[in-house]
């Protein structure tokens, strides 16, 4: 992907927040709380997580668990402006340390924990660590 590629996506994903989190221009959202603000910036400033220099550098995959992040965040971030339940959201670094994707199903979460749980649990002769890790992930996506 060229960096204008990436300029591109990140106008992109700027725009998509606005209209989803102002519903299309019917309910006004101060541009100070865009969560694009704090994901991304077009010229190398410190503030936020990533610039297009740093995306660019990134392997298509790394890039694309970036966008799925910022796309989980300004989901929650309309949910609670809108007052929904988010409960069936995943986080997805939580759902990386399981190995499975943003739009994995609470079955997929259960079976997964379970397998890499059996491979991992100490009694097996697995990593106490590891095992401790995949617990606290599993607690969070329950």
């Amino acid at each position: 992907m060229t960096k204008d590629a990436i300029k591109k996506k990140l106008r992109d994903l700027k725009k998509r927040e606005v209209e989803m989190r102002t519903e299309y221009g019917a309910r006004p959202i101060p541009l100070s709380a865009l969560v694009w603000d704090a994901f991304f910036s077009e010229k190398s400033l410190k503030g936020p997580r990533y610039s297009v220099d740093q995306l660019y550098q990134m392997a298509s995959d790394e890039r694309k668990t970036v966008f799925e992040e910022y796309f989980f965040t300004v989901t929650i971030k309309h949910y609670e402006e809108m007052g929904l339940s988010y409960s069936l959201l995943y986080d997805p670094s939580v759902l990386s340390v399981l190995g499975l994707h943003v739009g994995a199903s609470p079955q997929q979460v259960k079976d997964r924990f379970r397998s890499l749980a059996h491979k991992y649990h100490p009694d097996k002769g697995g990593d106490p660590e590891i095992f401790r890790t995949l617990l606290e992930a599993y607690e969070k996506l329950k």
